[in-house]
């Protein structure tokens, strides 16, 4: 039987042989290829959508492990121990008693001792004391003036778990292991561990316009 091969518009090009029948339908493969592949994109957006739609599982968070109600305001009594014990000794070993990490600081402290003169042993003066819960860590954050020289000074005291008071060394020292016009001419990239104070601002620029968002 012969076939011819003719080219049917709308259709493309198929064999028919005399009978009238179709011997290929090319037309036909790429019709159900298109339609398979729609089908899968059809199937994917689906699949996107659904995941996008659905609502994320909630994350359990660990309830915390200090119980805020019990930190409202500082001891001012415990907190008059740790400050007049610190602000009031008469050298660094005297201030190991009154600080927290001692055996720590203390490197830190003989480090500094030929270095920088000991500007402490004074009176002081509280002006203000506010406890807050900072990394779960209950924290006393004053401010005081010393005695004779009216020099105000930030401190930071740790309230440990048997209710100890204990200050932040390295705050009320404002230590850093380089001093900063030191770290500022290093030529390399070496990190160091640094102390700093900041002062807020009020410019906010471009995309930082948002003072809710970003801090100056």
């Amino acid at each position: 039987m012969r076939e011819d091969v003719h080219q049917i518009p709308g259709v493309g090009t198929a064999l028919i042989s005399k009978d009238g029948k179709f011997r290929s339908r090319s037309y036909r493969a790429v019709w159900w290829s298109s339609l398979i592949v729609a089908l899968m994109m059809l199937l994917l957006a689906l699949l996107n959508f659904m995941r996008w739609a659905a609502p994320e599982p909630g994350v359990a968070k660990p309830a915390p492990s200090v119980n805020e109600a019990l930190y409202t305001s500082p001891n001012l009594n415990l907190l008059d121990v740790a400050l007049a014990g610190f602000v009031g000794a008469k050298d660094w070993s005297s201030q190991l008693d009154y600080i927290r990490y001692p055996s720590l600081i203390e490197r830190k402290i003989l480090t500094l001792f030929d270095s920088h003169p000991f500007r402490w042993g004074h009176d002081y003066r509280l002006i203000k004391a506010d406890l807050e819960i900072i990394n779960e860590i209950p924290q006393v954050r004053a401010l005081i003036e010393m005695e004779g020289s009216k020099e105000q000074r930030a401190v930071m005291v740790e309230v440990t778990e048997n209710g100890d008071y204990l200050v932040d060394w390295e705050y009320a020292k404002m230590w850093q292991e380089v001093p900063w016009d030191d770290f500022r001419l290093r030529a390399d990239s070496t990190p160091a561990d640094m102390l700093v104070a900041i002062e807020p601002g009020n410019y906010y620029n471009f995309t930082y316009q948002d003072a809710k968002i970003y801090q100056c």
